[in-house]
């Protein structure tokens, strides 16, 4: 058996399974630290990521902060400093996006051009800076708290090449109706513009109604985008048959799909992909995805 670091020979079997999958189901519930602890290390050492060791010894420490119920405005994460409303949201994000690595890539360039749709306060934003630090970013962020974040944090780490859009994505131009929690102070990652996914995220909090504008994304395709990023509650099929024709300069996407079958149809995203040679998979927190008990997952894809 074959450990160190960053490289675990996960190939060795222990009672007919791979000794790393038998240690994590039998550790998940007996020692939940550990377990997060392993995965997190199984999850990085098949990356391309820079200074791993510092992001492992980082996620401990935003773990520890969380389960003491320290709760920072302000976070450091790996040469970034992150202004955060919400610290419980921004360890969501962190978790999500650096260590369960939903929006990592591959790419040749190391000036990839990536659009972030559903920016947030930019965790995932300087997570793509992290990865490719010559990137180009452009930002789409409707709720206006979290533009402010956004915009600070921009300007605090001064980046140079990153383009910020105070708007929604649609298949229109003009304004769409959004609900968030009015006890949140900016960073709540449920906010929605669709009903039936408002009162799932929100089913015990007050809601309050805006209109933000709304733009097509398609306008803004003018080059080959390396990754479509989408975080954009609901609307995801509206966008992509908005940008079809322009589908092929897309070589990446990875989307946070909204499960709702009249409003937002995962056939329709798939004919999408389809129709220009994408191949994709589709992942949840379990191998086993039953969409009617799941409001969202994420999907990702690549040219052929």
């Amino acid at each position: 058996m074959t450990i160190s670091v960053f490289h675990i020979d996960s190939h060795i079997e222990y009672n007919g399974r791979p000794w790393i999958t038998s240690f994590i189901r039998q550790d998940r519930k007996n020692n939940p630290l550990m377990y997060e602890f392993i995965r997190s290390i199984t999850l990085i050492s098949k990356t391309t990521l820079r200074k791993k060791p510092l992001l492992i010894i980082l996620w401990i420490k935003l773990y520890l902060m969380r389960h003491f119920g320290i709760t920072p405005n302000v976070v450091s994460v790996m040469g970034f400093v992150l202004h955060v409303p919400d610290f419980e949201s921004f360890y969501s994000s962190f978790r999500q996006i650096f260590i369960d690595l939903n929006y990592y890539f591959e790419t040749s360039t190391k000036r990839p051009v990536i659009i972030d749709a559903g920016a947030n306060i930019g965790v995932s934003l300087f997570f793509f800076r992290y990865l490719y630090p010559k990137a180009k970013v452009m930002c789409f962020e409707p709720d206006k708290i979290n533009f402010q974040y956004l915009k600070k944090n921009l300007e605090r780490n001064k980046l140079a090449n990153i383009y910020l859009y105070n708007v929604a994505l649609s298949d229109y131009e003009g304004s769409i109706k959004f609900w968030t929690r009015s006890d949140m102070a900016g960073g709540d990652i449920g906010a929605s513009n669709v009903a039936e996914l408002r009162h799932y995220y929100h089913a015990k909090s007050d809601l309050t109604e805006v209109s933000v504008p709304c733009t097509q994304l398609s306008r803004f395709i003018e080059e080959e985008i390396d990754l479509l990023k989408l975080d954009i509650e609901g609307s995801e099929s509206d966008v992509l048959l908005d940008v079809s024709e322009q589908f092929s300069q897309i070589k990446n996407m990875v989307m946070e799909y909204h499960f709702l079958p009249e409003k937002n149809p995962l056939s329709t995203i798939l004919n999408v992909l389809e129709q220009h040679k994408h191949i994709y998979k589709i992942m949840g927190d379990t191998n086993d995805i039953k969409l009617h008990e799941s409001y969202n997952f994420v999907i990702k894809s690549k040219q052929s």
